[in-house]
C-alpha cells in the first residue's frame, strides 16, 4: 500500500483507496463501437475478450444488441448516458434564447417610443428626418 505525505498539512493519505466507486456510463458512440467489435469476433469465441477488456457483462451486451436492433441508437436519438437534456439544447442555449427574446421585446418598445416621438414632433411643427434603414425589422 502506497502512503503519501501531504506537503502543507502533514497528513497522510492513501492514494490507492477509492472513496466511492463511480458507475461507468457508456455513450451512444462507445456502445456502438463495442457492439461493432463484438460483431467482428462473433463465431470465433473471442467475444469474452471484448467483454473483459471493456468491463461489461454478456447480459449488458445482449441488451445493447436488442436496443440497437430496435433502432434505439439511431442518429436522431439523444446519446445514452446524457440525462435531462431537452431537445432545445443545453442550458446555455436556452439562456441565450431567453436573452434574445428579452432584447427583441425591448427593441419593440424602443421603436414604439420613437414612432410616438416622431408623431408628436410632427404635430408640434418640428418634423424629424426619417431614416429608411432604421425602420427595418
Amino acid at each position: 500500500m502506497k502512503m503519501v505525505l501531504d506537503n502543507g498539512t502533514g497528513s497522510i493519505s492513501d492514494s490507492e483507496v477509492v472513496l466511492k466507486a463511480a458507475r461507468r456510463r457508456f455513450g451512444r458512440d462507445e456502445k456502438l463501437r463495442i457492439l461493432g467489435e463484438a460483431d467482428k469476433v462473433v463465431g470465433t469465441g473471442r467475444v469474452v475478450e471484448v467483454l473483459r477488456r471493456e468491463g461489461i457483462y454478456r447480459s449488458q451486451l445482449a441488451d445493447w444488441q436488442k436496443k440497437r436492433s430496435e433502432g434505439a441508437y439511431g442518429m436522431d436519438k439523444i446519446p445514452a448516458g446524457i440525462k435531462g437534456r431537452k431537445a432545445g439544447g443545453s442550458k446555455e442555449v436556452q439562456m441565450l434564447k431567453r436573452h434574445i427574446a428579452s432584447l427583441e421585446k425591448k427593441l419593440h418598445h424602443a421603436r414604439t417610443i420613437i414612432s410616438i416621438q416622431k408623431k408628436v414632433a410632427g404635430l408640434m411643427g418640428f418634423p424629424l428626418e426619417t431614416d429608411s434603414n432604421a425602420e427595418t425589422g
